[in-house]
């Protein structure tokens, strides 16, 4: 009589490279990390589906770091967050949104905090007997352009504040952190791996084997098979280009 065999569970590992950035409606060239907000949703959709859990091998701007952190909240199956070398600042905020962080004991970890960067060529422009002339709507209209305008800038302080502010409240929240007590952690400072898990940034020091460890024991499982959806992606990504140019050229 023939056994039923039962099959390994199956753990996704979803590699998150690069700046976390958003993509189009800009005249701006995309950056190689344009998409990755995009590409890590997708990767979790088909993990969902496929995969009994999930690894995160994971700064970026606030808007696609909040997308892909809010997505691995709502994932529903365990998932950890493994740090390698670097988990700061939008990694950090999808790391904390996992369920258990491992992060190897000299990777650099939190850096929770948000900055943001304005050119100013103004004296350079009149140097060159350049004048810039514009005409708005209001003093905020015009704030971010590099013409030392001046304007607005009270308000880039409030904006940073409020963002940083629900970056930290999603992290305390997360990692179960009192906002007052753990005061320091929310300046922005780096943390190598052995402090930042005293001060509660991560569950575990390790590498992939114990990542692999801790999503384990959540999901109950014994044997499990791991699953490169990056290396998946990828494959996915040559055959449909290669198909496109066989139809092209072939």
């Amino acid at each position: 009589m023939k056994r039923d065999v039962k099959m390994a569970d199956r753990i996704a590992l979803i590699p998150v490279k690069g700046p976390i950035v958003g993509g189009g409606g800009s005249m701006i060239p995309r950056q190689p990390g344009a998409e990755m907000s995009k590409l890590v949703r997708q990767m979790l959709r088909e993990a969902k589906e496929e995969a009994d859990g999930v690894i995160f091998a994971p700064g970026g701007t606030p808007y696609p770091t909040k997308e892909i952190a809010q997505t691995v909240e709502e994932f529903g199956k365990p998932t950890v967050a493994r740090i390698k070398e670097n988990g700061l600042s939008g990694a950090y905020w999808i790391a904390s949104s996992c369920d258990r962080i491992v992060a190897d004991e000299l990777s650099r970890v939190g850096g929770i905090g948000v900055s943001a960067f304005q050119p100013d060529f103004s004296e350079l422009l009149e140097k060159l007997g350049v004048k810039f002339k514009s005409s708005a709507t209001g003093k905020y209209k015009e704030q971010g352009l590099p013409f030392g305008s001046g304007e607005g800038e009270d308000f880039m302080e409030e904006h940073l504040e409020e963002v940083n502010k629900i970056f930290a409240e999603s992290v305390a929240e997360a990692r179960n952190l009192d906002e007052d007590e753990a005061e320091e952690v929310f300046e922005g400072k780096p943390y190598l791996g052995r402090q930042a898990k005293k001060v509660g940034l991560i569950d575990r020091l390790g590498g992939r084997e114990e990542a692999v460890e801790e999503c384990s024991e959540m999901m109950g499982s014994e044997e499990v098979d791991i699953v490169d959806y990056g290396e998946k992606m990828e494959k996915e990504s040559r055959g449909l280009l290669g198909s496109v140019l066989d139809q092209l050229f072939g």
